[in-house]
């Protein structure tokens, strides 16, 4: 979310001289090159969900409907995120090569391809909460979300010393329970 994203950026540059002092150079050119691949795999793996989704929702007022389309929606999600993986893990040489040129980090290409992933995972929930109106639950999770996100990040790099691994982890953990929250607050709405 926008808000979510905002205050990811807003503590990521107020952690800034705390992980200055625990990642190298290449580290910060790992996460950046590896932060370059949402833009370039969501467009293709998501299927224009975000665009699609809301004209199919509001053609119908009935709850029934627009329920089906939500959960329609979360298959196609979890088939492409799922598609993504096995794609990037047969691949994972070729990926890594590619994007970093140097195969020492495919652990690290894998972990931002989850995140991706994730982030896939989570379009039909966020998508959900902001058509029906739940502005206030919506912003929570995001920067919950975010929150949560710099925590791992401390953790996994000033803790563990995981350098640009443990910048990845945080990221990938933040956008799991970002996942988990909105799927649980579609069920709860769904009882």
């Amino acid at each position: 979310s926008r808000y979510g994203g905002t205050a990811q950026r807003l503590t990521g540059f107020l952690l800034l001289p705390l992980f200055a002092r625990h990642l190298s150079p290449t580290d910060y050119g790992i996460v950046g090159l590896l932060a370059s691949l949402p833009a370039i795999l969501l467009p293709i793996f998501s299927f224009g969900i975000s665009a699609s989704i809301g004209v199919c929702y509001f053609a119908s007022e009935k709850a029934k409907d627009r329920l089906i389309i939500i959960k329609t929606a979360r298959v196609i999600a979890t088939t492409s995120a799922f598609a993504m993986v096995v794609i990037v893990m047969t691949f994972l040489d070729s990926v890594t090569q590619l994007a970093l040129n140097n195969l020492d980090y495919q652990a690290h290409t894998l972990i931002a391809i989850v995140t991706v992933a994730l982030t896939i995972l989570c379009l039909p929930q966020q998508l959900e909460q902001q058509f029906a109106g739940r502005s206030i639950e919506y912003v929570a999770v995001s920067l919950g979300g975010a929150l949560f996100t710099s925590l791992s990040s401390i953790v996994t790099i000033v803790f563990f010393e995981l350098g640009a691994l443990g910048m990845l982890l945080g990221s990938m953990l933040g956008q799991a329970l970002v996942w988990g929250l909105l799927l649980w607050l579609s069920y709860r709405d769904w009882e």
